[in-house]
């Protein structure tokens, strides 16, 4: 059985750490619910980037592709797509809450590469 990439342990890592981070806001339900989803959508985008650029590409392919493979950040995007208005102040109420969570999850799906992208650094370093 072959290793698992230090990229991909870091950057599934690096997503339970941030779902669990934002999940405690809430309670303790949406702190595994997070956690979970986080981590799958970091082990999706882990198959995409396995394919293209590879674990071993430079961090400025592999980051970008890393993120914008990852579902979470995809559904979140199409969410704030969608609802547009929210955002320039058109529209406005309650039924623009689930694009502020839209955004907050946007912007937490880019954490979670940089851990793998350290974890890689660290383990190329503790090798040398």
């Amino acid at each position: 059985m072959r290793p698992i990439h230090p990229f991909v342990v870091g950057h599934v890592t690096g997503a339970v750490i941030v779902g669990i981070a934002a999940g405690s806001v809430l309670s303790l339900l949406a702190v595994f619910v997070s956690a979970a989803s986080m981590a799958a959508g970091a082990l999706v985008s882990g198959l995409i980037y396995w394919a293209w650029p590879g674990f071993e590409a430079k961090a400025r392919f592999l980051w970008p592709v890393a993120v914008l493979a990852n579902p979470v950040m995809l559904g979140a995007l199409a969410m704030i797509t969608v609802d547009w208005e929210c955002l320039t102040g058109n529209n406005g109420g309650w039924e623009c809450m689930a694009i502020a969570v839209a955004v907050v999850v946007a912007g937490l799906s880019l954490l979670p590469p940089l851990g793998g992208l350290l974890w890689r650094r660290w383990k190329r370093e503790s090798l040398i």
